[in-house]
Formats: C-alpha cells, sequence, structure tokens
C-alpha cells in the first residue's frame, strides 16, 4: 500500500467485490491478463485496465491474482481530466501504454509508487495539464483544511465547520463545492475519513482506534461505508499489508 497526498496505489492479488461506488478516481490493471468490471446495469466493461469515475456503480465479479489499484482524489487535476472520459473505460490487453506501465518493477519507493501513478493516469488521459480542478478560493482553502478538521472534530466536524474554513456560509458553499469537485461535501467527507483510517492502520492503529479518531461512531460503521465504497470489509487494510506512507502529491 502507498499512500501519497490524495492517492493511494495497492500493488498484490485482488478478490471479487460486490456492487459498490467510491468517492474516488479509480483505475486497477490486471498484471496477469485482463480484467472485467460490471456498471451499475450489469454491463461488462473489460481490459488489461478499466478506469472507474468517482461515485461511479460497479462491482468486480472476478479477481486476479496480481494487480495495481489506484484511487485518487476526486478533486485532484487528475480526476478533474480523466472525468472527461466515460464513466467505466477499458484498455485492451494489447495496447503499448498497458505494456510501458507492467515494465515497472514492484516500486520500493513512493516516489517509484507515483511513477506508476502517474503512469496509469497519462494511460487513460494524456498528459495531465495544470489549472484543472477546483478554482474557487474557498473551495481550496476548505479542501486543504478537511485532514486537520477530522483530526480535530471526529463526528462532531459539519459543513458548517467545513464551509467556515473557507469563509463561506454553509448553503452557498456547499452549491459552489458541489460544482467545483463533483461531489457533495458529505460524500467527500466520506471519502476523506476512510483516507485518514488508512494513514492510522498504516501507524499502527487499530480498526476500532482508527474508525473513532476518523469520526466512525465505532468499527462496526467504518466497516459498513468501507463496504459500501470499495465492496468488501477493511480487514485486508489492517492485516497483511506493507505500507509506504508519505506526502508526495502527483
Amino acid at each position: 500500500m502507498y499512500l501519497g497526498s490524495g492517492w493511494l496505489l495497492y500493488s498484490g492479488p485482488l478478490g471479487s467485490a460486490r456492487r459498490h461506488r467510491h468517492h474516488a478516481l479509480q483505475v486497477v490493471v490486471s498484471r496477469a491478463g485482463s480484467i472485467a468490471l460490471t456498471d451499475g446495469e450489469g454491463r461488462s466493461t473489460e481490459g488489461a485496465a478499466v478506469c472507474v469515475g468517482a461515485d461511479v456503480a460497479h462491482a468486480m465479479p472476478a479477481g486476479v491474482a496480481s494487480s495495481y489499484l489506484l484511487y485518487v482524489d476526486a478533486d485532484s487535476v487528475a480526476a478533474h481530466r480523466v472525468a472527461l472520459l466515460s464513466p467505466l473505460r477499458g484498455v485492451p490487453a494489447a495496447s503499448a501504454e498497458v505494456a510501458s506501465v507492467l515494465e515497472y518493477a514492484e516500486p520500493s519507493s513512493l516516489d517509484g509508487a507515483r511513477d506508476v501513478a502517474r503512469s496509469l493516469l497519462s494511460m487513460l488521459a494524456g498528459e495531465i495539464e495544470r489549472g484543472a480542478g477546483p478554482r474557487d478560493r474557498a473551495v481550496r482553502s476548505a479542501l486543504a483544511a478537511i485532514p486537520g478538521l477530522i483530526a480535530e472534530r471526529g463526528r462532531r466536524l459539519r459543513l458548517a465547520d467545513v464551509a467556515a474554513a473557507g469563509n463561506r456560509s454553509a448553503d452557498r458553499f456547499a452549491r459552489t463545492f458541489a460544482e467545483q469537485v463533483g461531489l457533495s461535501v458529505p460524500a467527500y467527507l466520506r471519502w476523506a475519513r476512510l483516507r485518514f483510517v488508512a494513514r492510522s492502520l498504516a501507524a499502527g492503529r487499530s480498526l476500532t482506534a482508527a474508525a473513532q479518531e476518523a469520526g466512525f461512531s465505532d468499527s462496526a460503521h467504518l466497516s459498513r461505508v468501507f463496504r459500501e465504497s470499495f465492496g468488501m470489509t477493511p480487514s485486508a487494510l489492517s492485516t497483511g499489508a506493507r505500507w509506504i506512507v508519505g506526502d508526495a502529491e502527483l
């Protein structure tokens, strides 16, 4: 598990996952053959890599023995650029871009993992341009403040607190936030809390402690939100994973 600023890359086997949706851009790559994902209507998209837009319902009927799995925050430049494509898009196994990504050895550092992540995004959307993503100063201020607000207020964190970080009223801020980020404030906070949990687990915290610190009522609440977001339980993140964590940005 490689956890940077606004992104997470997993390298390893993947099991099947029931229907779910996560509040982040996802790119999943099979390092051995192809992979198939189904959308909310049961239609299948297959390829050596599949890109899933933020908040797009999907499932993975069968797992793969070796994979890369990338999540990128919905407010990022990369996610906004890729969001211009279809919400569920496959890349053929014969693609030269996929072959190039699969040439990477297992990353030994966060910088190496970032190189893999950048290549995955470039494969799908070309060069990521600067200047995209949220433009409103209040939204940018609030996004920067959210991790600290979660740590400070936990379950007590509300829309009004996030809006205050951008020096805006709650109603006005909520509309602007949804327009520029592509997610509602509550949806983005759910993803931010899950990201907070990931950092806590990487630091050796128990699942219960991580859940409470992130603002979930208990580990059962976290497990329910986790299943809704990833189609599986969070136990895979709390046991058996090797973590490399830092603040590297894409």
